[in-house]
């Protein structure tokens, strides 16, 4: 058995004026700042990637051929994404709910 200790206090602990966590401004600014660059650099990747030919001259510069014909987008199509809304709608039938336990064996 160890004999008994003297335990001496140094100093006392002083109570915070105010609540002490972390710095919440400076981590939000943080965020939106490193956020900010990671969405203005992935833009310009996004845009150095794309190798779409968009105009006339895009075909000179990347195929130095000359463009024999522009097919102009009609008025309805402009700006508008295709295969959206051009596909005539189907009507699915109501299939009967089937579950595993339920079908039959196949032997």
């Amino acid at each position: 058995m160890i004999g008994p200790t003297k335990v001496v206090i140094e100093t006392y602990s002083r109570l915070p004026k105010t609540p002490i966590g972390p710095p919440r401004l400076r981590n939000i600014l943080i965020a939106f700042l490193l956020s900010l660059m990671a969405g203005i650099g992935l833009a310009f990747l996004l845009d150095f990637l794309d190798d779409t030919v968009k105009s006339i001259e895009d075909v000179d510069r990347y195929l130095h051929l000359p463009a024999l014909a522009l097919i102009p987008a009609s008025r309805g199509e402009r700006g508008r994404l295709m295969g959206l809304g051009s596909a005539p709608r189907v009507q699915c039938q109501k299939q009967p709910p089937w579950r595993w336990w339920m079908m039959p064996a196949h032997r």
